[in-house]
């Protein structure tokens, strides 16, 4: 969500994605995790992972910047001290697994958007996503009224967050992800519609999705 947050400020779309598969691991010079009693981490790194580390009451978790501050603070503090960190990452600082997979579900994932002000269009040969950040009038229904049109049109969300305006409590705007080209004449008509029901549409961009499969070609 701080991406999306970071966008609603910038000019700059959203020119590709990419879905990583995600392994935190216990890192740090000892080898026995029954030494470590601080580790550090990203937040998002030991949220992660909070099964493992709450279930042990002697560790103190500091979050801290960066996943590198984080491995830094490991390489510097001695054996006591441990970081969440990849277990790639382990061997580029010179330090021990300690515990190679600590995160709290399997398969875990983080999307990743590269960004450029003025990105190259997505082929038309791509499957394709478009994003968006749509604040509604405070009006009952205009969310259902605004997102009528992709349901007229068959048009697949796959995201739909909310989040208050700032400075307008009254008021929520919300981040969309559809499957689809703003240029494709089922998004374009769906996208017209929900700009006369909305109060204002950002458009984050049309990119080429990792997670979509290819569309079916005419033989």
């Amino acid at each position: 969500m701080e991406v999306y947050d970071l966008l609603r400020e910038t000019r700059l779309k959203i020119a590709g994605e990419h879905h990583q598969r995600i392994v935190h691991a216990l890192i740090g010079k000892s080898s026995d995790a029954g030494v470590v009693r601080t580790v550090y981490g990203h937040p998002q790194a030991l949220r992660q992972a909070q099964r493992w580390l709450n279930a042990r009451h002697e560790l103190k978790k500091v979050p801290v910047s960066s996943t590198t501050r984080a491995l830094e603070r490991a390489l510097d503090e001695g054996p006591s001290v441990a970081a969440v960190a990849s277990p790639d990452a382990a061997r580029l600082f010179g330090l021990n697994v300690i515990e190679p997979n600590i995160s709290d579900f399997a398969g875990n994932e983080t999307r990743f958007v590269s960004l450029a002000l003025d990105p190259a269009p997505a082929s038309a040969l791509l499957p394709c996503k478009t994003s968006l950040v749509v604040v509604t009038s405070d009006e009952a229904g205009s969310l259902i009224s605004a997102l009528e049109g992709f349901r007229t049109e068959g048009v697949n969300l796959t995201k739909l967050e909310s989040r208050p305006v700032p400075g307008a409590p009254w008021e929520q705007l919300f981040f969309l992800d559809l499957e689809g080209h703003e240029e494709d004449q089922a998004v374009s008509r769906a996208l017209a519609h929900l700009s006369r029901h909305a109060k204002t549409v950002r458009r984050l961009g049309s990119y080429g999705s990792d997670r979509l499969k290819p569309a079916g070609r005419a033989e």
